[in-house]
This record gives C-alpha cells, sequence and structure tokens, in this order.
C-alpha cells in the first residue's frame, strides 16, 4: 500500500491483507488470493491445474505470489499457463477525515482475527493511550502477540500499522 496525499493506492498479489479503519469499521483494500476463492479456482482450472485441500495442486495454499516458480513454469504439468501468478489485484481508495490508520498483515494473524476484530483490536489499544502519546508500534506489537499466543497461530504473522493525524479517541 502507498498513501500519496489524499488516496491509499494497494497493489496486493498474496495471501495478506490491507485494511482502512473508516469511522471504526473495517474497510477491506485488498481480497486474499487463496485458491479456493472461486475466481482463481476458476483461473487456475481453465490454466489446467486444480484446487484440492484448498490449495493449489493440493499443495501451495496461496494462488498469487511472487516467487513459487515450479507453479509457473510446470513442464510436468499439463497447464497450458501459469497456475500461480504474480499480476496484482489493484485499488485506490480516497481517503476521507473519518480515516483512522492503514493496517497490513499478513494471513497468519488473519487466520485468527477476522478484520473487523482487527481493527476493534487496534482501535481499544490506540484509545487506551493518552491521545498525545499513541503509539503504533506498540499497538502492533499487542496484536501480533495475542495472535501467536494468545489466539494461537500456526502461521508467521507480520503486521504494520500507519496512522493518520486524527487520534483514536477513547470509548465512552
Amino acid at each position: 500500500a502507498c498513501v500519496v496525499g489524499s488516496w491509499v493506492w494497494c497493489a496486493n498479489a498474496g495471501d495478506s491483507r490491507a485494511l482502512l479503519c473508516r469511522d471504526g469499521q473495517a474497510v477491506q483494500l485488498s481480497m486474499d488470493h487463496k485458491p479456493d476463492r472461486s475466481d482463481e479456482m476458476e483461473r487456475i482450472a481453465a490454466a489446467g491445474g486444480f484446487v484440492s485441500f484448498r490449495r493449489v495442486l493440493g499443495r501451495l495454499a496461496v494462488s498469487r505470489a511472487f516467487g513459487d516458480e515450479e507453479y509457473k513454469l510446470m513442464p510436468e504439468q499439463s497447464a497450458s499457463k501459469p497456475l500461480v501468478i504474480c499480476d496484482p489485484e489493484i485499488r485506490v481508495a480516497r481517503l476521507m477525515p473519518q480515516d483512522e490508520f492503514l493496517f497490513l498483515a499478513c494471513d497468519g494473524l488473519f487466520d485468527v482475527f477476522s478484520s473487523q476484530e482487527a481493527v476493534d483490536f487496534i482501535r481499544a489499544r490506540l484509545a487506551s493511550m493518552a491521545v498525545n502519546e499513541q503509539d503504533p508500534h506498540r499497538a502492533v506489537q499487542d496484536i501480533v502477540h495475542e495472535a501467536i499466543h494468545e489466539r494461537r497461530s500456526r502461521d508467521n504473522v507480520t503486521a504494520l500499522l500507519v496512522t493518520f493525524k486524527r487520534a483514536v479517541q477513547p470509548q465512552r
């Protein structure tokens, strides 16, 4: 994701997710590229592959990615096109005065948090801090810790938080 002036540009190829917190609501800026997503499954089948156990050829749990070249150039398969592609889906959103933050995280976090749960968690952490001392780094540390140690994510967990000028106000 890239913030330019009053616009946020999000290009995604993979199973990480970008969220915008708009007035407390999660606005998803990217779609996870999972093989069992209907449009991805159709694309994979049209290229000569299949999805089994929610994985490309029963093995890879992502349908778009950089790397994973063994799923792109497959002379031993009857694939006519790459099964895993690196073409990103791009979304552009205009930032509004009620936008509080941009949150990006990998699937290890979103395996154990819904988009709205993640936004609610971060808002609660930021709101618990004094308005002039809100620390995005600490909020991210807390949600990553929660995902790994409390909710027991079984995958790697990486997250990034970009706060905008408007502070998250304490809940009343």
